[in-house]
């Protein structure tokens, strides 16, 4: 008997959330959420950020990729790259996600830091270990940061989950684990965005630390994020 497959239905929800900006992130809560009642919280499910059967995200999330044609044969017959350089803040919020919700994370060589590609062969590409330009070398330093939390915090490992705030482009959920708390937050459009949600009453006492950058406050019961276009943040309580 399994313990564990990839989740496809996470899988398909989020690359059609994050690699876009006409999908809504309630339609990607609802098949989160459908998994749980599945799998409960603390399940082995492979969150998968692609395979060797799939289309690159960024090539997606770039535009270089079409959700309409055949990938296969789109990178048989052209060279593939990223597209608009949004993408590679598309991929760092589809990471940002895929590390810190329920299951586990499983990143696909490559998408650590942006390889183009259409699906297979052309996203069975060398391991390129040097040679990243700008682009590529902070989105691998963001998904370095994001791992390195996922190892370190325990409620991003075993951790509850819970929706506090879902829009068509603004999504957030905590993680608590004994009484740590980790609450991630999305800004899936083009403009920078003043977010304010509602947190749950157990939460009124807990200070947070962000972990990248954002412009915050905490009042309560109530947090106030400020985030860029297609940006996301992670809060850890302190």
């Amino acid at each position: 008997m399994l313990n564990a497959q990839f989740d496809f239905n996470v899988y398909d929800a989020a690359l059609a959330t994050f690699a876009q900006t006409d999908v809504s992130f309630k339609n990607l809560n609802s098949k989160l959420t459908e998994g749980f009642s599945y799998y409960g919280w603390n399940n082995l499910m492979g969150i998968i950020s692609g395979n060797h059967d799939k289309g690159r995200f960024i090539s997606y999330a770039g535009g270089s990729l079409s959700f309409d044609e055949d990938a296969k044969y789109a990178g048989w017959t052209r060279k593939i790259g990223v597209g608009n350089p949004l993408g590679y803040k598309r991929l760092q919020m589809f990471n940002a996600f895929n590390l810190t919700i329920p299951g586990v994370p499983t990143i696909y060589q490559g998408d650590e830091f942006g390889q183009p590609g259409g699906n297979d062969p052309d996203n069975r590409k060398m391991m390129q270990f040097e040679g990243l330009n700008d682009s590529e070398q902070q989105t691998l330093a963001v998904t370095k940061k994001l791992t390195a939390l996922r190892r370190s915090n325990m409620a991003l490992n075993y951790g509850t989950f819970e929706p506090l705030l879902i829009t068509d482009n603004v999504y957030a959920y905590a993680r608590t684990y004994m009484g740590n708390v980790v609450v991630v937050v999305f800004n899936n459009s083009n403009s920078s965005t003043k977010i304010e949600m509602e947190l749950p009453a157990r939460f009124a006492e807990l200070n947070f630390s962000s972990n990248f950058s954002s412009d915050f406050s905490k009042s309560g019961e109530k947090l106030y994020v400020k985030l860029d276009g297609f940006s996301f943040d992670v809060f850890t309580s302190i």
